[in-house]
């Protein structure tokens, strides 16, 4: 039986397939690299050496901010000596940290023209992505007392804290611009910002893949996971291997970069023009100034057109992961549970649907919550009520079933699987983007 295993995590949509193991990057003089930042100062942990290193090679660089990081009170309170109270002080907060990147990346080399902030909420993208898609209300950050971009003269200003609008901005960015290559972060990244860089980037340039031709390269860079940087220190001569918990991921690539001691002692000056960061986790940062930076790249998995435990008899032995599986008429998720489904809490699933040449923000986005022996089902802001999706369950598993129908005939699902009141993952990367046939 084909299967899908748990921790297979898509990303690029079209790699290439001679994409070889351990390949150094290199860049030319036509290369177009854009890089996607979720906050000021994740671009140069993760790419500073990439981004002089493209500009030594004569291509062009842009850096697009998701948000200005704003919302972070500790930093705040190492740094200006204050929490963060109103509204102005938050503001006040993300201006300074967008004086920090334009420095830091003056540093690298890119020109204030070439740096682009859409100025979406800190702490907030990951909650648009997962549920303000066409919602009859914007998203409303409580603390920040904000619904909209409020920083006057950035690329989004004025808009509202919707889904749609993220993603609608970032495909403009991407059809100005025409990159060759891009660099984000992770899908497994422990910030929830992060994460959300890598699903709207993927629905942006889902929507884009015939206008983007070539198709960009895309390669991850890790920011926030467990054991990495490796140590935390200013070591530039430390070596640079993989963080352990991502040994043996099946479809994971790695790719480096070399350092030149120019570009690293120019990362560490840069760096540093973070004030406000380095003023509470300067170890940390400085542990990414290294002789090398490593990124990744993740082949797209196919959906299982089998169902989840189908074969001649029921298996001996089940896998202890997530199962999924979209056969024609229905789209399964078999979800092992350690407790009876009344003991469990909450399970939620979330399956957004895509299709070309369909906007991504008009496609089902079902979501089901399993509570006790109730299963609630919503498309969007809708409730859902069919008498075909349903699920059984036994002690140790629960089976969830979708028709297709509700899901648009997709040729790309979003998908994810979380249990309980901390909305625990029960996946490796949060959420998984499965295509559901083969490439022609």
């Amino acid at each position: 039986m084909r299967k899908i295993l748990i921790f297979i995590v898509f990303f690029g949509l079209f790699l290439p397939q001679t994409t070889r193991a351990d390949e150094e990057i290199k860049f030319q003089a036509q290369d177009r690299v854009l890089i996607v930042a979720p906050h000021p100062d994740d671009e140069t942990l993760g790419v500073a050496g990439v981004i002089q290193s493209a500009l030594a090679a004569g291509a062009d660089v842009k850096v697009l901010f998701m948000t200005h990081g704003e919302f972070n009170e500790i930093a705040a309170i190492f740094y200006q000596k204050r929490p963060l109270i109103t509204q102005k002080d938050f503001l006040k907060n993300g201006q300074i940290r967008k004086n920090e990147a334009i420095a830091a990346l003056t540093c690298l080399g890119v020109k204030p023209e070439n740096v682009i902030f859409l100025g979406y909420p800190d702490q907030g993208t990951f909650q648009m992505w997962q549920t303000y898609w066409n919602a009859p209300k914007a998203y409303r950050s409580l603390l920040m007392r904000m619904d909209k971009v409020l920083y006057p003269d950035e690329f989004s200003s004025g808009k509202e804290f919707r889904a749609e609008n993220l993603c609608g901005d970032m495909k403009k960015v991407l059809l100005d611009f025409h990159p060759t290559q891009i660099f984000v972060t992770t899908p497994f990244d422990q910030n929830s910002d992060h994460r959300a860089a890598f699903l709207f980037l993927n629905a942006a340039c889902l929507e884009l893949a015939n206008q983007l031709v070539p198709f960009p390269v895309i390669r991850l860079y890790i920011i926030h996971t467990p054991g990495w940087p490796n140590e935390k220190k200013f070591d530039p001569g430390a070596p640079v291997e993989p963080p352990q918990r991502l040994e043996g991921v099946p479809g994971l690539r790695w790719s480096y970069l070399t350092l030149t001691e120019s570009e690293i002692e120019k990362k560490k000056d840069a760096l540093k023009l973070y004030k406000s960061q380095m003023a509470y986790k300067r170890s940390f940062m400085l542990g990414f100034v290294r002789g090398k930076e490593l990124f990744c790249q993740m082949e797209a998995p196919v959906l299982s057109d089998v169902m989840p435990g189908a074969s001649s008899g029921e298996r001996a032995e089940r896998p202890k992961g997530v199962e999924y599986a979209l056969t024609p008429d229905f789209f399964y998720a078999e979800i092992p549970v350690g407790r009876a489904p009344d003991e469990m809490g909450m399970l939620t699933l979330d399956v957004f649907s895509y299709r070309s040449p369909v906007s991504f923000s008009l496609m089902p986005k079902l979501r089901l919550r399993l509570s006790g022996s109730r299963l609630f089902a919503r498309n969007g802001w809708r409730r859902l009520s069919d008498p075909q999706l349903s699920y059984s369950s036994t002690k140790k598993r629960i089976r969830i079933r979708i028709p297709t129908r509700l899901l648009g005939r997709p040729d790309y699902l979003f998908v994810s699987t979380r249990m309980s009141k901390e909305e625990r993952p029960l996946e490796f990367g949060s959420w998984t983007i499965f295509r559901t046939t083969a490439k022609s």
